[in-house]
């Protein structure tokens, strides 16, 4: 397999957790309109890290 694939592997599980709880959050409920999109990065940072932080915990004390 090639190495760069591998790493690939293991960033994307991250990489859409960080994306979907921003957009589950605020563009499915409504609180932020697909015409201000930008408004969506630093969300991406608020809820993905608190996602990420959460996902890390339940591996860690699952082990």
């Amino acid at each position: 397999m090639n190495a760069k694939y591998l790493g690939w592997q293991k960033v994307a599980p991250a990489l859409t957790l960080l994306v979907l709880s921003a957009v589950i959050v605020e563009i499915l409920f409504g609180s932020t309109h697909l015409t201000i999109i930008t408004a969506l990065i630093p969300e991406i940072g608020f809820y993905g890290g608190a996602a990420l932080f959460i996902r890390y915990t339940v591996r860690r004390l699952h082990r």
